[in-house]
């Protein structure tokens, strides 16, 4: 793997998730991804929901899965749901009918029903629909054969095809009387007495656009006025006990509707551990009925929650998630760190299982470590100190040492701790308790960090304060401890033997501990004083101990040899380890400053003229944003004039024969009336005429006139066209009537709505063909993606100085990068916002839409780092003229090329890959050994 220096921090600043993703700007959108390492927790819950997948039958029943997580805060409980959410899965034999339907809700506090409404978030009308169709087309075909043995294989047919339901419902085959009732029967069997309202109000789902709607929010616990509950003939609004009932029903109809179900519920702890006890055990009470149920009806239900949180689950519950599917995520160990730290650097690449300098760089090992240590080894902590650290490393470009880490974490990190800190902690927790005590205690030759004695003075609880370092430390550390183990069995003393351990505790170390001391407390700044004041608070009284038998003490021995036998050979391997980690980083330190060196005055001039040409590219944008705006209002003032005298002719005209016809129609009927009246009549008449024409301008409204006339910016632009759309209430007439227009105002306010009032697609292009505004068919080429993804129109007679526009046609519609042929702007453009592009394949297809196919690793470089010193030798394999021709491809002041269209929602990621290609070109015209081979 190649070294480079991100440009920007890969890592996120808060390292927790919410399946609930949040929403990211769209300059951010076409590299969002969340890095997954696929550890055992993972690939488990994958492998169980694929499982339950494969064996989900709509007819047979008792085929649900249950499962649990458990795991401290931080150790990736979320990150797992998510993961298994986003995973594609292939039921066996199933058709794309029965793909799972997944809810996920966090429980934030004991309230059932707001769990409902979260849950129910994941679901939208039409899905639902859809399930009630299904779930009427199977009673119907058990309604067809009552009695006979072809019901299922009917109702099979009918499931996957609920239109075939419909027909025999107008062909009289059945009717939809019986049905109906068979569907009540079945709801009232399902959700009794409390689910009255519930079989008032599902039927409606089916009924018009608006009760449906109205149905839909009621069913998923959304707010409904007063007139809408009375209209679906319901006692009030959604409850918590109607709820319960509703998840039950969901539970029977999906799996008869052949939809597979799976409830997540995240962070139960909340719903069974507050200061309600009532609410506690109604709570607890749900969990056991939504997992009967879901267990009965073919659902998966799938519940994470703290360790304390299943320790306090009743054994009923815990019985109905069988071992296999109970998934425990601990601490991450110094590897699995290693692995996820090099997986947020190379997101696109095969992560190593055991990653070496050049995976984790600017990371060193060392550095990787202590983090380790001073979070416990949970990857939230990691991933929020990766993410400071990096900030800090960033700008001097800094190798991450353990110095680096520890000096990011000192200045107000509550993670920082050190032996000391954590030594006058105790001292004091000890002291609030009023226990005598010492400190530094000779104990059996063994230095004791804390001693607390009994009232007669005798030694009642001894406190060891081990640091976790890691390597051969903990493992001599280990060792230790398991001498005054021994010691204390021995001599029978009564003593209680108490282990704080500071930070990561390894899983081949520490842990093993625990059968032979009595209780190990690993620290953490948040929940050690608690746990350490209970453990103060639960002593026992000091008794006398028997002498132990010989076959004890030889059974005990015997434990203990081979504990110490394993561990001594762990310290072995890791002072190797040990020895290797510290030859490697200091070859590392001595190359990395001679590179920087080196680097440094290129850095300085890049930045320099890095500034001049984001400078250019600013200007010129502008100059193509009031290029538009002049070429707009020039056709504007140009259409106005042109109006007015189409007018002024017209009037003239109609005057002119509006005064011969009078003065004809006086000659003829009245020739005694004098010259001067005749006069006086012909000015009336016309005044009134040229009234008219002024009146008809006037009554077109204050939306016509506002926008018709002249505008200062876009933004008036598109405030005048929604206002004036909105008041118009265009229909497709008359927006087609104005994408004729001769005022391009007029035009632009059409185009915006064109797609959505249904005019079609032959109409759009020929707008587009001969529109003269670049800004009206920016609005056009919207507006054919929002309705029409297909884009063949383009080579169809489409004028040369329209094509620039197909860039807003990718923006919209995600066309695929093969539509357009390599060293197009349009394929770059297609390659970052098609949704068939995947982060994995990203690169490649950069390479192949610039022209420089084979070369993918290197335009990797400019999306997850910036040219540096460390992988500025990538871009060796490219020639002086592909680096220029992928300049010129990009190049902003360059009329014809695609990053001249200023409004791009992906014009901030072209201009940095044009920049990029200019750094190339910059460091070789600075010190041609740079970058090339």
């Amino acid at each position: 793997m190649r070294r480079f220096y991100p440009s920007r921090n890969p890592f996120p600043y808060q390292g927790a998730l919410s399946v609930a993703d949040e929403e990211l700007p769209e300059s951010e959108k076409e590299f969002d991804s969340t890095p997954t390492l696929p550890l055992a927790p993972v690939a488990r819950l994958v492998t169980l929901t694929q499982e339950y997948l494969d064996r989900f039958d709509p007819i047979q029943k008792k085929r649900g899965q249950i499962v649990a997580l458990r795991g401290e805060a931080g150790t990736g409980k979320t990150h797992t749901i998510h993961y298994a959410q986003r995973v594609t899965y292939r039921p066996k034999g199933s058709p794309a009918g029965q793909l799972p339907v997944q809810l996920y809700a966090s429980a934030d506090s004991p309230d059932f029903f707001r769990i409902y409404v979260s849950l129910l978030t994941g679901i939208d009308l039409e899905t639902m629909r859809g399930i009630g169709e299904r779930f009427t087309a199977v009673l119907t075909g058990e309604e067809l054969d009552p009695h006979g043995g072809t019901s299922d294989r009917v109702a099979n047919t009918l499931r996957e095809d609920p239109d075939q339901a419909q027909r025999l419902f107008a062909e009289g085959a059945v009717e939809r009387g019986k049905i109906e009732e068979r569907q009540e029967e079945e709801l009232r069997k399902v959700s009794g007495g409390a689910g009255e309202d519930l079989r008032r109000a599902l039927p409606f789902l089916s009924a018009s656009p608006a009760m449906a709607e109205t149905a839909f929010k009621w069913v998923t616990g959304q707010a409904v006025s007063a007139e809408q509950i009375r209209q679906l003939g319901v006692s009030g609004p959604m409850t918590a006990e109607v709820a319960r009932a509703a998840l039950r029903l969901f539970a029977r109809v999906f799996r008869r509707a052949g939809r597979p179900l799976i409830l997540c519920i995240d962070q139960y702890e909340n719903l069974i551990d507050s200061a309600d006890a009532k609410a506690n055990a109604a709570n607890i009470g749900w969990i056991q009925n939504l997992m009967d149920d879901a267990a009965a009806e073919n659902g998966m239900v799938v519940i994470s929650g703290n360790e304390k949180a299943w320790r306090e689950l009743p054994g009923y519950i815990q019985s109905r998630v069988p071992d296999l599917n109970l998934i425990t995520l601990q601490a991450w160990s110094p590897s699995e760190i290693e692995q996820v730290i090099s997986l947020y650097l190379h997101p696109f690449d095969q992560i190593s299982e055991q990653p070496g300098e050049d995976d984790l760089f600017p990371f060193t090992k060392g550095a990787t470590l202590r983090m380790c240590e001073y979070s416990g080894g949970n990857i939230r902590r990691v991933l929020q100190v990766a993410a400071a650290v990096f900030d800090k490393a960033q700008t001097g470009e800094l190798l991450i040492e353990p110095v680096v880490v520890e000096s990011v974490l000192l200045t107000g990190s509550r993670m920082f701790f050190t032996e000391s800190s954590v030594r006058a902690e105790i001292k004091q927790i000890i002291l609030e308790q009023t226990l005598p005590f010492t400190t530094e205690a000779e104990v059996y030759d063994s230095r004791i960090d804390f001693c607390i004695s009994g009232p007669d003075g005798h030694p009642r609880l001894l406190v060891m304060v081990s640091k976790a370092i890691f390597y051969a430390d903990e493992a001599d550390t280990a060792l230790r401890h398991l001498d005054l183990i021994r010691k204390l069995q021995y001599h029978k003393d009564p003593a209680r033997f108490l282990l704080v351990v500071l930070g990561y505790v390894s899983p081949q170390v520490t842990p093993r501990l625990l059968p032979f001391v009595h209780e190990l407390i690993v620290y953490r700044a948040d929940t050690f004083r608690g746990n350490f004041t209970n453990a103060l608070k639960h002593m026992p009284p000091v008794i006398s101990l028997s002498s132990p038998s010989p076959k004890v003490l030889e059974s005990f021995e015997k434990q203990i040899q081979v504990l110490q036998s394993s561990i001594e050979d762990l310290r072995r391997e890791r002072q190797w380890e040990q020895q290797q980690l510290e030859h490697n980083s200091l070859g590392l330190l001595s190359r990395q400053e001679a590179k920087r060196d080196v680097w440094r005055g290129i850095r300085t001039g890049w930045a320099e003229e890095r500034a001049k040409l984001e400078d250019r590219i600013s200007a010129k944008h502008a100059e193509y944003r009031l290029r538009d705006q002049q070429e707009m209002e020039a056709l504007r003032a140009r259409s106005e004039r042109e109006l007015w005298i189409r007018v002024g002719s017209q009037v003239l005209f109609a005057s002119v024969l509006l005064a011969g016809a009078m003065l004809l129609w006086f000659q003829i009927f009245y020739r005694r009336l004098e010259a001067l009246n005749q006069l006086v009549w012909i000015g009336t008449a016309l005044g009134g005429l040229v009234a008219s024409v002024a009146l008809a301008r006037f009554f077109q409204g204050s939306a016509y006139r506002e926008l018709t006339a002249s505008v200062s910016s876009r933004s008036e632009l598109d405030r005048l066209a929604s206002a004036y759309n909105l008041r118009k209430g265009a229909d497709r007439r008359s927006v087609v009537r104005g994408l004729r227009a001769s005022n391009p105002h007029l035009r632009y306010a059409s185009a915006l709505v064109a797609a959505d009032r249904g005019v079609d697609q032959e109409q759009i292009s020929a707008a587009l063909a001969s529109e003269r505004s670049a800004i009206v068919r920016q609005a056009l080429a919207y507006s054919l993606a929002r309705r029409y993804n297909q884009i063949s129109f383009w080579s169809k007679g489409t004028r040369a100085d329209v094509a620039l526009e197909v860039g807003y046609y990718i923006e919209e519609a995600g066309s695929h990068p093969d539509e357009f042929p390599p060293g197009s702007g349009f394929r770059v453009l297609a390659c970052l916002r098609s949704p068939d592009i995947s982060p994995a394949t990203l690169a490649e297809q950069l390479a192949k839409s610039i022209g420089i196919a084979g070369n993918e690793d290197a335009v990797s470089v400019a999306f997850r780092g910036g040219l540096t010193a460390s992988n500025v030798s990538v871009t060796a394999q490219w020639s002086d003229f592909e680096v220029r021709q992928a300049s010129a491809l990009l190049n902003p002041e360059d009329e014809r090329s695609i990053t001249s269209q200023y409004n791009l929602k992906s014009i901030a990621t072209l201009k940095e890959m044009y920049l990029f290609f200019r750094q190339i070109e910059f460091v070789r015209s600075r010190d041609e050994t740079y970058g090339r081979l």
